[in-house]
């Protein structure tokens, strides 16, 4: 499958202050190529929250620049992989913390892939072949379908995602 190019907003060095001007950069990625176990989508809403600070800011003492945060995703499956059978194009689905495991550890075969100690966060994170992750604050990205869930047609008033708790 083909590579995606996708619009971003970069942080390109850490924000000490809430107060100064961010220092977010709209920037031009290449995705990775949408692999057979994976589902394209374009990002129609990302939430911010205070992980999402803490990482611009380097608070957990952890941040790798450059960094495209957002892991609070909404998207429209655009792509699917040749293994995908769950999701259908045009579905509004949901990407939390976690895009990414080794699929092979006790965490990952018991279903609780937020345990597996080479877990890859959605952004901050490096992928299997070496690359860096990128997050939601984007046009679009690319996940392995076993970290994205639909989102039902007609959603609950009361219902709320909650991002963070998807991993």
């Amino acid at each position: 499958m083909k590579e995606g190019l996708y619009y971003a907003y970069l942080v390109n060095g850490e924000i000490n202050n809430l107060h100064k001007e961010y220092s977010m950069l709209f920037y031009i990625l290449i995705s990775r190529k949408t692999g057979p176990e994976d589902v394209a989508f374009k990002v129609l809403y990302c939430g911010v929250d205070h992980t999402d600070l803490h990482q611009m800011r380097n608070m957990l003492h952890m941040t790798t620049y450059s960094l495209f945060p957002g892991h609070e995703v909404v998207g429209v499956v655009i792509e699917l992989g040749s293994e995908v059978k769950k999701f259908r194009l045009g579905e509004i689905i949901g990407v939390g913390g976690i895009i990414g495991s080794c699929g092979e550890c006790s965490s990952c075969t018991s279903n609780i892939e937020q345990y597996c100690s080479d877990r890859i966060f959605t952004y901050n994170g490096i992928y299997k072949d070496g690359k860096p992750t990128q997050g939601g604050f984007a046009s679009g990205m690319v996940v392995h379908h076993k970290f994205v869930v639909k989102i039902p047609d007609k959603p609950h008033r009361n219902r709320r995602p909650h991002y963070c708790a998807l991993g």
